[in-house]
């Protein structure tokens, strides 16, 4: 195993995670169910600890351990701080597929998470493809939680006639702070950017049962206390950036995570910098060249490419077209703040991709 920390971008091949209301869209990306699953895949995992990296010196180990090894080098100090020093990778990334709705559920701020050694959930979504009727469930309407709650407890999807119900756009984009009671409506395929926690308190499952025939575990006492009943997030199509070489929109930002779609013309070339913090870069239309220290990585519809802390800037290339979303811890400020000003970009703009300005 290399001493020395990661110089340049590597692959990584991510978990594969099967869930009773997964689908079969996320076989356009290069994913199918491992052999032998009696449910369909629901997440494709990117970034998780487990995700192998598969290219470079450090082919072979996790993403997990190569972060707590070089925590510096890997999460940067931006995404240190986000993770609260915690040596872990401060970008949990997923692709999913809805064919059915998700559970209702909430997750906890990081003051509730932190009982559990662990960061809070806030995440966002990029909506990848819906049908005409497809819906997101954003938060409460103006229901009191107690009667939300006591709607939850026969799991039959009773509670779902006290959440919001928002149209699901394609290139539409929502983020959801920690609190926020939400689900994934029927037929939404998503790109999810989020916080590294893997705490999720389901409070309603449709009546659904798992592979065992059971329904599946409901915490609506611990539920309760997450949620914030005022957290009614609305989607948004986010704000352009200069385009050079490409189409680039911030698509959304917050202290945690930043998420931009870049839209790259035939033979463009854009470089992507960061100021101490990791990026992953993934192809969701034809295919993109990153170059980053003396490491040139190709990669094709549905490939991440992980970009540590310590390497500051990469170029993305493509021969033709093609669409990459991008995510990093950002500083708001210096990155999307004061540029965004610049641009002529207001302050209720900004505050719609969930930018606080200071």
């Amino acid at each position: 195993m290399p001493d020395t920390s990661p110089a340049g971008p590597f692959a990584v091949q991510p978990r594969l995670d099967v869930k009773p209301w997964g689908g079969s869209r996320l076989a356009a990306y290069g994913f199918e169910a491992p052999g032998g699953s009696v449910e369909p895949l629901g997440e494709v995992v990117v970034s998780a600890s487990q995700s192998i990296i598969t290219t470079g010196p450090w082919q072979g180990t996790s993403l997990g351990d190569l972060t707590a090894r070089f925590p510096g080098a890997v999460a940067g100090h931006l995404g240190r701080a986000v993770t609260g020093g915690r040596p872990v990778f401060p970008l949990l990334i997923k692709l999913i597929d809805a064919a059915q709705h998700l559970s209702i559920q909430v997750h906890p701020d990081d003051d509730l998470a932190a009982a559990a050694d662990s960061t809070g959930k806030t995440e966002a979504w990029y909506v990848l493809d819906a049908p005409a009727d497809g819906q997101l469930f954003l938060g409460l309407t103006s229901v009191s939680t107690a009667t939300f709650l006591a709607a939850c407890r026969d799991g039959d999807g009773s509670s779902a006639r006290y959440l919001r119900t928002v149209s699901a756009r394609a290139g539409e984009t929502v983020i959801l702070p920690a609190g926020t009671v939400h689900a994934l409506g029927a037929g939404v395929l998503v790109y999810e950017v989020q916080q590294p926690s893997e705490i999720t308190y389901r409070l309603d499952d449709w009546g659904r049962v798992g592979a065992d025939g059971q329904p599946r575990a409901r915490h609506l006492e611990e539920g309760g206390r997450a949620i914030k009943p005022y957290l009614r997030p609305v989607p948004t199509a986010g704000i352009d950036r200069e385009p050079v070489a490409g189409d680039r929109r911030i698509l959304a930002a917050c202290r945690y995570f930043a998420l931009e779609r870049i839209s790259l013309w035939a033979g463009g070339r854009i470089e992507t910098t960061t100021s101490g913090s990791p990026q992953v870069l993934t192809v969701i239309d034809g295919e993109a060249t990153i170059r980053g220290g003396d490491t040139e990585l190709t990669a094709a519809r549905g490939d991440s490419v992980v970009v540590p802390a310590a390497l500051h800037a990469v170029t993305v290339t493509g021969p033709e077209q093609a669409t990459v979303l991008r995510s990093w811890v950002p500083d708001l400020l210096t990155e999307i703040i004061a540029p965004a000003h610049r641009a002529g970009v207001s302050d209720s703009a900004l505050a719609a991709i969930d930018v606080t300005i200071p």
